[in-house]
C-alpha cells in the first residue's frame, strides 16, 4: 500500500476509493469531503486486497489544527477556497504564502492500484497556472497541472517509502510529502522490498531479518537486522518460547553488538541502546495487543519496577512478508542494568507452575520438590546453573515463602523483596486474568554482593497470550469477565499470603481500588486500545490474509468454540476490558 503522510496538520478526511466501492478503474481519488463522501452505515467492502482504513470504512480523519485558530485553511465546507477539492483558478502565490500540500491524508495504496491527490495551498491562497512544480517523482507518477492532482499507479518492484518535493514556481517555497509504498507481498511475479528504502508499512515501522538456514532455539547465529534504513553489524538471532517454536510464524530474540545498538524512542519513549530485543509472534492473539497492552498496563504502575517497552512493528523474514509481531524489550542482566541494578546478578525465568513458591508441585499435587528451585531456570548470574549454590537465593526465598510464621513473614517481607512490585504482579494478572503469568512466565532478579545497596529480589512479568479474556490456545470459555481474581492465587503461594494476612490485604486492596481511578482507569486504556487497534488495522488484515486460515487450522482441535476474525476479537477484546474493569471495581 502507499501512504502519503503529510509533514503539516490537515483539515481534511481523506476519501479512498476502493475498487468499485466508490470509484471507477479501481484507483484511489483523494479529496476533500462533502457529507455523501463517506460510506453508507455498515459497508465494509474492499476490493479484495486492499485493507480499508481504520475507523469507517473508506474515511480516514486527519488531525485538526491544534489550537483551534482561524489560520485561512481551507475547510471541508469549502469556504476560504471554493469547492471541496477545487483551487480556485487565477492569482498566484507569493513566497511564504501557500505551503503546497496534498488535500487530504493519511493515504494507504498497494503496489498495482492507483492514487489521485490534489494539491492544494493550506493557507488557501488560489494558485496559478503551471505553478506547482514536483522535482522527484517517481516512475508511474505524473502532476496534471489543469486538474493540480499527483496520480501514482506503483508497479510490482516500486514498494518503498518516498520523499516528495512540492515547491511552487519562481517563489522558492517547498514542502515535502511522504509517500509509503506497501508490498503486494502475495501477487505473483511480485519484487522483493528493499530493506534500506521499505522503512514503513501503513504507517507501521518495519523490521527486516535475515536468518542463518540453520537458526534454532538454543543457540544466535548469524542474522542480518534493518530498521528505519539502518543494517546493524553484527547481529544475531535464534528462535525464542516453548509453544510458539510450533507455530508456523515464529519468536525470535535479537542481540546486538555493544556499538551497534537498536532502539526507536521517537516511537517509544526510552526504547534506545538495546543489546537484546525480542520479536513476540501474534500467531496465538488475533487482536495483536495483547502482550502490548499488558506491558503497558504494567508500565503504567510506576513503582520504580523495570518497565518492558512494546512496540507493533512489521516483520520481513528473509525477504517475505511475515505479518506484524510485537516488539518488547529482553528480559536480561542489560535491561536490569538500563534500570541501574548490577548486570550480573541472578536473573531466574519461572518456566513452569511449579515456580509456585511452595514446597510441593502443582503439576504433580502433593508431590514434594526434590529442589525448590524446580519450575525456575537460572538465565544469568553466577554460580551458573547446575554449579553447586547456583539457586541458593531462590530456594531460600521460596522456603521463606512457603514455611515461615505470621510474624517472620510480615517483619522480613520488606527485606527479602520489593513488595509493590510482587504486588504489581498479581494487580496486575488478576485485572487481566493472565492465568499463564501468575504461577510461571515471570523473571525474578537479585544482586547477590554482599557489598549490593539492595539485595532484595525483583520482578517482571512476562508471556501473556493467556490474558483479557482467552487461554493460551486462543480460546475464550474460563476467562470469562467476571473469573474471580482471587482465583488465580492457587498459582501462586506468595499471593496467597499477600491476600490471606490483614496487615497486608487491606493496603493492598487500597492500591488496586486506587490503581483502577487512576492509571488504570478505563477511559484511559479504552483510548490506549482505540489508538493502537487503528494504528494496527490496514497490516492486520493483510497479516489475517496471509494467517488466518493456519491460526484457525492450527487451534481447531484445542478450541471449544471457533477461531474469530480479527475484527470479531478486538470487539470482544474491547468489551471484555469494559466488564472486567467494571467486575472487578464492584468486587473490591
Amino acid at each position: 500500500m502507499l501512504t502519503i503522510s503529510l509533514r503539516a496538520s490537515v483539515p481534511w478526511l481523506a476519501v479512498l476509493c476502493l475498487g468499485a466501492l466508490h470509484c471507477s478503474d479501481g484507483a484511489i481519488i483523494v479529496q476533500p469531503p462533502t457529507p455523501s463522501a463517506a460510506p453508507e452505515p455498515g459497508d465494509t467492502s474492499t476490493d479484495g486486497d486492499t485493507p480499508a482504513p481504520p475507523g469507517d470504512v473508506g474515511v480516514i480523519p486527519a488531525p485538526d489544527d491544534a489550537d483551534g485558530a482561524d489560520d485561512g485553511s481551507v475547510e471541508p465546507d469549502g469556504s476560504a477556497g471554493g469547492a471541496p477539492g477545487h483551487v480556485p483558478s487565477g492569482g498566484g502565490a507569493t513566497a511564504g504564502e501557500c505551503q503546497p500540500r496534498g488535500a487530504g491524508g493519511p493515504f494507504w495504496l498497494t503496489e498495482g492500484d492507483t492514487i489521485q491527490i490534489p494539491i492544494e495551498c493550506a493557507s488557501g491562497v488560489a494558485l496559478a497556472a503551471d505553478e506547482i512544480q514536483f522535482s522527484n517523482l517517481p516512475a508511474n507518477a505524473a502532476f496534471d497541472q489543469a486538474t493540480r492532482t499527483l496520480r501514482f499507479a506503483p508497479g510490482l518492484d516500486q514498494a518503498g517509502v518516498y520523499e516528495l518535493d512540492v515547491g511552487l514556481a519562481g517563489t522558492g517555497e517547498h514542502a515535502s510529502i511522504e509517500v509509503q509504498v506497501a508490498d503486494r507481498f502475495d501477487a505473483a511475479g511480485n519484487i522483493p522490498v528493499d530493506p534500506a528504502t521499505y522503512t514503513r508499512e501503513l504507517g507501521l515501522p518495519v523490521l527486516h531479518l535475515t536468518t542463518d538456514p540453520g537458526i534454532n532455539e538454543d543457540a544466535y547465529l548469524p542474522a542480518t537486522v534493518t530498521y528505519d534504513g539502518h543494517t546493524f553489524s553484527g547481529a544475531e538471532a535464534k528462535y525464542r518460547g516453548t509453544t510458539a517454536l510450533g507455530y508456523p510464524k515464529k519468536s525470535f530474540t535479537l542481540k546486538f553488538t555493544k556499538l551497534d545498538r537498536f532502539g526507536d524512542a521517537a516511537r517509544v519513549p526510552g526504547f534506545s541502546n538495546k543489546r537484546k530485543i525480542t520479536l513476540t509472534t501474534t500467531f496465538d492473539d488475533s487482536s495483536n495487543l495483547r502482550t502490548r497492552l499488558a506491558l503497558e498496563l504494567w508500565n503504567r504502575l510506576d513503582d520504580g519496577q523495570v518497565k518492558v517497552q512494546a512496540d507493533s512493528a512489521v516483520l520481513y523474514l528473509n525477504g517475505q512478508f511475515w505479518g506484524i509481531y510485537t516488539i518488547t524489550d529482553h528480559v536480561d542482566g542489560y535491561l536490569m542494568e538500563d534500570y541501574g541494578r548490577y548486570q550480573d546478578g541472578n536473573l531466574y525465568k519461572a518456566r513452569t507452575h511449579d515456580a509456585n513458591f511452595d514446597l510441593t508441585r502443582i503439576e504433580d499435587p502433593g508431590g514434594a520438590k526434590v529442589s525448590l528451585a524446580e519450575g525456575y531456570t537460572k538465565e544469568e548470574g553466577t554460580p551458573l546453573e547446575g554449579e553447586p549454590g547456583a539457586t541458593a537465593d531462590l530456594e531460600a526465598l521460596v522456603s521463606w515463602v512457603a514455611s515461615s510464621s505470621s510474624s517472620a513473614f510480615l517483619s522480613e517481607l520488606d527485606a527479602r523483596l520489593a513488595r509493590h512490585e510482587y504486588e504489581d504482579w498479581w494487580l496486575l494478572v488478576s485485572t487481566i486474568f493472565a492465568g499463564d503469568s501468575a504461577g510461571k512466565n515471570s523473571y525474578h532478579y537479585r544482586d547477590p554482593r554482599a557489598s549490593a545497596t539492595d539485595g532484595r529480589f525483583h520482578v517482571v512479568p512476562w508471556d501473556f497470550n493467556d490474558s483479557f479474556g482467552q487461554t493460551f490456545y486462543s480460546d475464550h470459555p474460563g476467562r470469562e469477565a467476571d473469573s474471580d481474581p482471587e482465583e488465580l492465587a492457587t498459582y501462586n503461594r506468595l499471593f496467597q499470603r499477600l491476600l490471606a494476612e490483614p496487615s497486608t490485604r487491606e493496603p493492598l486492596l487500597a492500591r488496586y481500588r486506587a490503581q483502577l481511578d487512576g492509571g488504570w482507569a478505563l477511559p484511559g486504556i479504552l483510548a490506549t486500545f482505540d489508538a493502537w487497534a487503528a494504528e494496527n488495522e490496514a497490516v492486520a488484515r493483510r497479516d489475517e490474509s496471509k494467517w488466518g486460515a493456519l491460526h484457525a487450522a492450527y487451534f481447531a482441535a484445542l478450541r471449544s468454540t471457533p477461531s474469530t476474525t480479527h475484527a470479531d476479537e478486538l470487539a470482544y477484546m474491547r468489551q471484555w476490558i469494559i466488564d472486567r474493569w467494571s467486575f472487578i471495581q464492584s468486587y473490591y
